[in-house]
């Protein structure tokens, strides 16, 4: 290999990584649960149970599944902790409408700073059979609810936001830009953000609460609809399979 093509290949070896740190700028981690079927802690080492019991949270068809008559409760790291600006989440859910009824306040995903310092909790806070209500809170108990009953079996986006400087969450509900409806939680927050949970609530009402196609960054844009970003490490291999295709061509 002479000189000239060395210097060609580094440097586009360089540029795909430069490209990389772009493109995940803003976004901590997307995750569309595409494992094979089975615990979603053995099939996945990004996530960690930090409470309950191990293995109940499954991977079914590129989806969890959070059952509430369980206990296991997960999270997954973002990589940095947030201790200033803001922080997103968004993911697809559904409802089943098996087991309606009651008002248990259980919330199931939220951001988090180790194993009990929660904050922005969405939950799901009535549920009858015409469907259920949301809500967003720092506590055990919704803050602020949705404005309308949500259907059972029917995919909604939702996306919380966690803004650590005024110690406000936010959820909105298949919403296109920040500025469209959301509720918020009436008092403010102050913990730092180091991951992601997902909560089974082991309550009295039972629901089952399918998940997918999660991602989690620093502005409302990034979460907004759902694009896996490629790992670095991909990125570099694809950028060496191109520097082997460029020195063959250039050997013939």
């Amino acid at each position: 290999m002479n000189n000239k093509l060395f210097a060609v290949a580094a440097s586009a070896v360089i540029a795909i990584g430069a490209l990389s740190s772009v493109l995940q700028a803003d976004v901590y981690f997307t995750e569309g649960f595409d494992y094979a079927d089975g615990a979603l802690t053995s099939v996945s080492s990004d996530w960690t149970r930090h409470s309950g019991t191990e293995g109940q949270i499954q991977v079914s068809g590129g989806k969890i599944t959070l059952t509430d008559s369980q206990t296991e409760d997960v999270n997954r790291l973002i990589g940095t902790t947030v201790t200033t600006g803001t922080v997103f989440a968004g993911f697809d859910f559904s409802v089943s409408a098996s087991n309606p009824g009651g008002t248990d306040f259980e919330y199931f995903a939220h951001f988090g700073n180790g194993t009990s310092d929660f904050t922005a909790r969405m939950d799901i806070n009535t549920a009858d059979a015409n469907g259920f209500l949301v809500g967003i809170s720092h506590t055990s108990t919704a803050q602020a609810s949705w404005g309308s009953t949500l259907d059972y079996d029917t995919v909604y986006r939702a996306i919380i936001g966690y803004d650590r400087d005024s110690g406000l969450a936010n959820l909105w509900i298949d919403a296109s830009l920040e500025s469209d409806t959301s509720i918020v939680t009436t008092t403010s927050d102050t913990n730092n953000v180091e991951g992601f949970y997902f909560r089974e609530s082991s309550s009295t009402v039972n629901e089952t609460t399918v998940v997918d196609d999660l991602i989690v960054g620093s502005t409302f844009a990034d979460v907004v609809t759902f694009s896996a970003v490629p790992e670095p490490s991909s990125l570099f291999v694809l950028g060496m399979v191109g520097f082997a295709g460029l020195a063959r061509r250039r050997r013939n």
